[in-house]
């Protein structure tokens, strides 16, 4: 059973990793401006959110079972003391130091694609915004020149 859990830390990691990979790709394409590639991004990215929750609640379930199974709480750092292989305990070790490395760099890319899209956010306001001031400069009094800068 411990090997079991063992192979779910290693897909689960697999996934939140492609959703790492996927936000990278993701903030390239919004700094390039690739917006259809962007869409494409952010749908994967939804699917492998998805996948990504519902390991998340079978891996609690396994887990569950192996605090019983064991009478410890249903947490790594216990499984790891009351497991009686060593090589048990050091693949649930491993399994979940690599598990929660990946969070963490799929954490910090959220972050950045996050500041990202706020920027980009902010200067579309800014950019419309002085478009509207110039229009209404511009329109305010025909009789000062017939610019036209909607197109």
């Amino acid at each position: 059973m411990p090997s079991e859990l063992v192979l779910f830390l290693k897909e689960e990691s697999d996934v939140l990793l492609r959703m790492w990979e996927v936000a990278v790709e993701q903030r390239e394409a919004l700094k390039e401006g690739r917006l259809s590639a962007l869409q494409d991004l952010m749908k994967e990215f939804q699917s492998l959110s998805s996948k990504a929750l519902a390991m998340e609640a079978s891996r609690e379930r396994k887990s569950l079972e192996l605090g019983k199974r064991y009478d410890c709480r249903p947490v790594l750092t216990d499984f790891v003391r009351v497991v009686p292989d060593d090589d048990d305990a050091e693949a649930l070790r491993q399994g979940g130091i690599e598990l929660l490395g990946v969070i963490k760099k799929l954490r910090a890319e959220m972050r950045l694609l996050e500041r990202l899209l706020q920027e980009q956010s902010l200067l579309s306001e800014l950019l419309t915004n002085e478009w509207r001031r110039m229009e209404g400069i511009v329109s305010a009094d025909p009789t000062k020149g017939s610019l036209d800068f909607r197109g």
